[in-house]
């Protein structure tokens, strides 16, 4: 009698056991995903000028920026792709009408030229940037503009006229993102 109420007890014990064990660990799961969450490396973007800061925004890996000028020489339009790939900015693609006066005529290593009805193309660059500056002209020169599926179109020229803009990526931890 004294040998079954053992094993009883046994018994009883390895099951409260196992019940401590799976709470911990669910306790544990519950911690490191959040830990997880808080601290996982996010990428942002930012548009803004040396002074003020127009938008800043989380963006997933793949996300596109184009941006757009009327050349100063051809008074042709120029648009140029960029894709966020990690925490750079990948020139993906030009589109230029000529390329006369410093646009390009040929592609670079492994870029591919596609002529299209309206535009040159160049396709795949090895050039990436964190941080893209560009000198934003006005009504008569440049005509720059800027756009991401966050902001829509932007005319920078009206915008931030005569001015140097960028466009930044930056990985941080969400937690620590400042505002």
């Amino acid at each position: 009698m004294w040998v079954m109420s053992l094993k009883r007890l046994k018994i009883r014990e390895g099951v409260r056991t196992s019940k401590r064990w799976t709470s911990n660990i669910l306790i544990s799961l519950i911690l490191f995903s959040a830990f997880y969450l808080l601290f996982i490396p996010v990428h942002f973007l930012s548009f803004r000028t040396q002074d003020w800061e127009l938008c800043s925004a989380l963006a997933p890996s793949g996300v596109e920026i184009k941006t757009g000028y009327i050349h100063s020489v051809e008074k042709t339009p120029v648009e140029d792709v960029y894709v966020l790939s990690g925490p750079r900015l990948w020139l993906w693609e030009e589109r230029f009408r000529s390329h006369n006066a410093g646009l390009p005529t040929e592609p670079p290593p492994r870029g591919r030229f596609l002529l299209q009805k309206d535009w040159m193309v160049i396709r795949g660059s090895p050039y990436t940037w964190e941080v893209l500056r560009i000198r934003i002209g006005d009504d008569e020169l440049g005509k720059n503009w800027v756009y991401s599926s966050t902001t829509g179109k932007l005319d920078l020229y009206q915008l931030i006229p005569n001015n140097v803009f960028y466009i930044e990526v930056t990985q941080v931890p969400l937690l620590f993102r400042k505002r």
